[in-house]
């Protein structure tokens, strides 16, 4: 169920279960608020909603996290469903800084209105925070439609009259510009566990947390949407939604499928690192651009180089904090995504980059070895506090509930 009521921003702040900022936060910043969604969206995100459950994870009788996340596959297995959901890794960690899955892990998928079965984990990922969780259904749940996420954006002067490209469903992948409207779907966990939904835009602004291929949506979620699905205006998931305190950071969903289809082939991967922290060329200051363009006046391409670790790969090789990275083994690429997807299989390989050096105007090429993500290189992955006094007090009680809908559900399918 999505409410379609028009509400005033105090009726809306009051009622939206997303809601968790304090009223003084409200007054900083009443714009993230906002969510006058129009009817065409309302029925994009009911639909989109038929794929998106509810999960609960505890540690033996201690409750971890209640999050959402997103059926990918329902396959008919001797006349059953078994269906896989995508959702974040924290639902495993027994506590948030720790890598590792908790003891007596058992975690709960929930259906709305209430069906509760019991999952297994299929695999995880802990330095991108996804986790595939299967569970088994009588009926078939419609998967979500998933969309690559192109987030390049030209700053070829030559090309800025250029009409942005259009949608075209048979591409690969969707072009998502500054300010395009996307919509952070999850279950509340009421006794319906009904559909919750919220919108606003996507922005190219860092998403401020240490795993740098992290995009933006500049509205907020509550604990229940961490896992949930992020989607584009026509109803097509680009990413898993993340917590902060400001913004809703989401990993794109290029990373997430490419784990995935890494996963169901090879049950073991390495993942690639590089050593540097990058950033969009397009995402830098006028100042900078200009600095950039009086050098190289045909470069509109490439990553920047922010940070580069003493004694990484990166570092080893020469390359140093402002160099611009424009090809990988001779192709051009844009974005940190597209130099992450070069890589994606080279770890412990080498690679040959291009690298403009703006401090002096030269172009390099050298040669540098992707490295391997060691459990002391993963990214860190904040969850909000679990909530005290009367709502731990609820607990034991919230378990109870969620132990008697796995019972009946297990009534059901047994029948």
């Amino acid at each position: 169920m999505i409410c379609t009521r028009s509400y005033s921003i105090q009726d809306w702040v009051e009622a939206n279960p997303w809601n968790r900022e304090s009223d003084e936060a409200r007054k900083r910043n009443p714009a993230l608020l906002s969510n006058n969604l129009s009817y065409h969206l309302i029925k994009l995100a009911l639909k989109a909603s038929l794929s998106v459950v509810a999960v609960v994870s505890y540690s033996d009788e201690r409750e971890i996290l209640e999050g959402s996340g997103f059926v990918i596959e329902s396959l008919n297995i001797d006349g059953k469903f078994c269906n896989t959901i995508l959702t974040t890794a924290s639902i495993l960690r027994p506590e948030p800084h720790i890598n590792a899955v908790a003891n007596g892990i058992k975690i709960v998928v929930i259906q709305s209105p209430g069906i509760a079965c019991d999952g297994d984990i299929i695999g995880y990922d802990f330095n991108y925070n996804i986790a595939a969780i299967k569970f088994r259904t009588k009926m078939s749940i419609s998967p979500a439609r998933l969309r690559n996420v192109d987030n390049s954006v030209r700053i070829d002067l030559n090309m800025m009259d250029e009409k942005p490209p259009a949608y075209h469903p048979q591409t690969s992948k969707f072009n998502l510009a500054p300010g395009d409207t996307v919509l952070a779907l999850g279950r509340n966990h009421d006794k319906e566990y009904t559909a919750m939904v919220v919108g606003g835009k996507f922005s190219i602004d860092d998403a401020e947390l240490n795993c740098k291929e992290l995009l933006r949506a500049d509205f907020l979620i509550s604990r229940y949407g961490i896992g949930g699905p992020i989607i584009n205006c026509y109803g097509e998931v680009i990413g898993i939604n993340f917590y902060s305190h400001f913004c809703t950071p989401f990993l794109p969903i290029n990373i997430v499928s490419k784990w995935w289809d890494e996963l169901k082939r090879n049950r073991q991967y390495l993942l690639p690192w590089h050593g540097m922290e990058l950033s969009n060329l397009y995402m830098k200051s006028e100042c900078y651009l200009e600095f950039v363009i009086q050098r190289f006046p045909n470069i509109f391409e490439g990553v920047v180089v922010d940070k580069v670790p003493p004694k990484s790969t990166a570092y080893n090789t020469g390359i140093l904090p402002a160099d611009i990275i424009v090809e990988c083994d001779g192709k051009c690429f844009e974005t940190v995504l597209e130099f992450l997807d070069l890589i994606w299989d080279k770890a412990g390989k080498p690679v040959n980059l291009s690298v403009l050096r703006p401090s002096d105007g030269s172009r390099l090429n050298v040669t540098m070895v992707v490295g391997k993500v060691h459990p002391n290189r993963y990214n860190s992955w904040p969850v909000p506090p679990l909530i005290t006094g009367r709502r731990s007090r609820m607990i034991t009680q919230r378990d109870k509930d969620n132990e008697i809908k796995a019972k009946r559900a297990r009534l059901i399918w047994e029948s």
